[in-house]
């Protein structure tokens, strides 16, 4: 969403995981791809150039160093949070964590540092003089938004290359291969926008093109079982059934993370491309890998002391090297005011008037006004209504003076910066704006007073939550305000209705299918039906069953001759 960043001890494992080998890319201009599909599906974290790692640093705030594969000449390159790192040409090219994940380029030595391009980037690669990337910028346009851009390497040029809501890609050589948020199948298209084809039907949670395979984790039933399948689809073959965290093909071997099921937590674990000679390498707790021919480097994360530990390693497991990061408490201290109380944050005076939660956004684009293409959450768009007087002498930028905390007494604090608009004084409690009218920045003039309504997307709400009130430079609050809804709306998502059907027909094969406007006689307007096939064990018949949308209420559903786009639509609830 427009003007949202996420300050937390995960933010930039989350960016690693969330966001899942053409040859070893040496920095020169004769290398295709700046780095690996591999390492840039695992967040990037490092690039190998002219026989240096360059490598975010968690043990120094995330900032970029280098050093060399046998440990010595350590050295601290910048201070911007690198990731999606690419080498390529004279350059370094990468998703600037320090500015919004704009895109960014910087000689080697750390000088010459330039944005290339100001779009709020994801899953950046470099090759043959284009830069292929993610748009995060603008959550109300849903022309462009998750959508794979490519610009050239000077910022110029920049070109639509899809138009499907898109999560993760890879590139093998003029085609671009991307997971489709709607279905989390694989599709293929060329670099220049052409060619679309589906590649195959398997849920894929996390995938990686290596020599002529496609390696990817099956994400049916949750099993997250690592698996492989050639590049035009055909021949898919289970690599292992163990779960595993995260996984990267490098070489001859994948190096994953494989969940233990006996205790909690992971260990490190390498095995043959074909799945033959499983090993384990230590008792590490994976949850991202890079590999750059024989060294790895990797993150683990300790859920009990909210800890990250950076291990780089060759994968004999000699020269190990650890970088320890532990998340101190915040906001332990910090004073917690009930909301329509005065609170005072340095210059500023706040009051939260008001809040509404809401799992669904009303489209508002012209033309696309009909249920089917509103954005349901998992989780909840969270607005804010607030009251501020600048009771100081300068002007005041709100850039990073509130930030919703969902969990404010646990370690590791967790903050969602709030972009704001401007609302008027009578606005009722459940008024929120289109998403594009929310701004990072808005300035609040000395001696003045203004409305505003700040704009949260929460993962999985349990409220209350806090309001922090900040400095605008730390992520320590300076107070917290409870915020309570006094108005929910929740209508049943998309993984919700698979979750329901599911539990309704266990051991059957289901298989989900597009939504269906339909308005049926108790409807007031026409309303969203979650489509569904399903098969009993062991049979072809196949049946249809839709689920509400707004209700969850499982329904029948028939083939409707006037309604031939569909294969079918709702005729009565299911006993």
């Amino acid at each position: 969403m427009k003007g949202k960043t996420r300050i937390s001890v995960l933010a930039s494992i989350v960016l690693a995981i969330l966001f899942i080998s053409a040859c070893s890319p040496t920095g020169g201009k004769s290398s295709r791809m700046g780095n690996t599909n591999s390492n840039i599906s695992n967040g990037g974290m490092s690039v190998m150039r002219d026989g240096w790692l360059y490598f975010m640093n968690y043990s120094d705030k995330n900032a970029l160093y280098r050093i060399k594969p046998d440990g010595t000449g350590e050295t601290k390159v910048s201070d911007d949070m690198a990731y999606y790192l690419n080498s390529y040409g004279d350059w370094l090219y990468y998703c600037n964590g320090s500015d919004n994940n704009k895109i960014f380029k910087m000689k080697p030595d750390g000088s010459e540092k330039a944005m290339v391009n100001d779009n709020i980037a994801q899953n950046i690669i470099v090759a043959e003089d284009w830069i292929y990337y993610i748009n995060h910028t603008d959550g109300n346009n849903t022309e462009e938004y998750r959508r794979i851009f490519k610009v050239k390497i000077d910022g110029t040029g920049r070109q639509k290359v899809n138009s499907e809501d898109t999560y993760a890609f890879n590139i093998d050589g003029d085609w671009i291969y991307f997971a489709d948020n709607a279905d989390q199948k694989l599709y293929k298209i060329k670099s220049d926008g052409t060619g679309q084809v589906k590649v195959a039907d398997a849920i894929v949670a996390f995938f990686s093109i290596h020599e002529d395979n496609i390696y990817y984790v099956d994400a049916s039933e949750g099993k997250n079982s690592i698996w492989r399948m050639k590049l035009d689809g055909t021949g898919g073959e289970m690599l292992t059934d163990e779960k595993v965290s995260a996984f990267n093909s490098s070489g001859d071997w994948i190096y994953y993370g494989n969940t233990l099921t006996e205790v909690m937590g992971l260990e490190l674990k390498k095995m043959k491309l074909d799945g033959s000679e499983k090993t384990v390498m230590n008792e590490d707790d994976p949850v991202t890998i890079n590999v750059h021919d024989d060294l790895l480097l990797y993150l683990c994360f300790d859920f009990t002391s909210f800890s990250i530990t950076q291990t780089i390693m060759k994968t004999d497991g000699s020269g190990r090297k650890d970088y320890a990061y532990i998340q101190e408490p915040q906001g332990q201290n910090v004073v917690r005011y009930p909301m329509n109380e005065k609170v005072q944050a340095g210059p500023l005076t706040v009051i939260v008037t008001s809040a509404y939660s809401t799992n669904i956004l009303k489209n508002e684009e012209p033309g696309f006004e009909a249920t089917v293409y509103d954005m349901v959450s998992d989780g909840a768009y969270l607005y804010v209504n607030i009251e501020i007087w600048n009771e100081g002498n300068e002007d005041i930028d709100l850039y990073h003076r509130t930030g919703i905390i969902p969990e404010i007494d646990e370690m590791g604090l967790t903050i969602f910066w709030a972009p704001v608009a401007e609302i008027s004084r009578d606005a009722g409690i459940v008024s929120h704006l289109k998403l594009g009218d929310y701004q990072e920045h808005m300035i609040i003039k000395a001696g003045t007073d203004i409305r505003v309504q700040a704009y949260c997307e929460i993962n999985q709400p349990a409220y209350p939550v806090h309001l922090g009130l900040f400095d605008g430079e730390s992520t320590e609050p300076l107070a917290a305000i409870e915020v309570l809804p006094g108005a929910e709306h929740y209508v049943t998502s998309w993984s919700q209705s698979f979750e329901m059907m599911e539990s309704r027909f266990p051991g059957y094969e289901i298989t989900q299918l597009g939504g269906v406007g339909y308005k049926m006689d108790d409807d007031i307007e026409e309303t969203i039906y979650y489509g569904f096939e399903v098969k009993k064990p062991g049979e072809a018949k196949v049946e249809h069953y839709l689920v509400k949308r707004d209700t969850g209420v499982i329904y029948v559903g028939a083939y409707d001759e006037k309604m031939p786009d569909y294969p079918a639509v709702p005729i009565k609830p299911l006993d």
